[in-house]
């Protein structure tokens, strides 16, 4: 490894780190507030955790990695990740209970899917990708107590397309196209199996319908 990568991969870990320790701040407010519900009525875990769906219109503002929406050529939105080699998806959940989730991204020729990483909470997990690379898998485990989940992926090698193709507008450092992210109580998967093999195959039905306006988005690109 040269003194470059080496460097590089150092700053990348010590992102990591950094927002690790800024969690476990926030961490002791959440449990906290979680040990001051205790005392109210239970309600069952299974019955408050409905799927998770985000998409390219509702990332949240507080989201890092993600440029402003856009449309392919089948009007479907989405965003570029690339502002840095990480990007981070936040949203509230019943961490009583592990979660599966799907990811529908779109890869690109100038980029190594292979070598995503991902991380719950800062702490690594692995991941499966599926569908020629244009969905990711993974769960987020349970955290008892726990009311938000921190999901961040690290893509350590981008792109600029105007460095690719001198006759690029396109200046901006760009990794892969997000469409779409699902979670499902791994309870509810386990117990529907057959219901949560449909939903999976509609979703890799719809990622795949996306790589048309995939290959069109990136004639113009480039």
């Amino acid at each position: 490894m040269s003194k470059l990568a080496s460097t590089i991969d150092l700053q990348e870990r010590l992102a990591i780190a950094e927002r690790a320790i800024a969690d476990s701040a926030a961490r002791i407010t959440e449990l906290t507030r979680a040990l001051g519900e205790i005392a109210q009525a239970p309600g069952s875990d299974v019955l408050q955790s409905h799927p998770i769906t985000i998409g390219a219109d509702t990332v949240s503002p507080f989201c890092i990695g993600f440029y402003q929406r856009e449309f392919d050529a089948a009007d479907r939105p989405y965003r570029w990740t690339g502002r840095g080699s990480l990007f981070e998806l936040r949203f509230p959940v019943n961490r009583n209970l592990a979660w599966d989730f799907s990811m529908e991204l779109q890869q690109n020729a100038h980029v190594d899917i292979g070598r995503l990483r991902g991380y719950v909470d800062y702490l690594e997990i692995p991941l499966e990708i599926v569908t020629s690379g244009n969905v990711v898998r993974g769960t987020v485990p349970a955290r008892p107590l726990g009311r938000q989940a921190v999901l961040t992926f690290l893509l350590p090698n981008l792109f600029v397309p105007n460095q690719i193709n001198p006759e690029s507008a396109d200046t901006r450092t760009l990794g892969l196209v997000f469409y779409e992210f699902r979670a499902v109580a791994s309870i509810l998967n386990e117990d529907s199996a057959e219901t949560g093999s449909v939903r999976e195959d509609g979703f890799q039905r719809k990622a795949r319908a996306s790589l048309a306006a995939g290959m069109s988005r990136a004639k113009k690109l480039f």
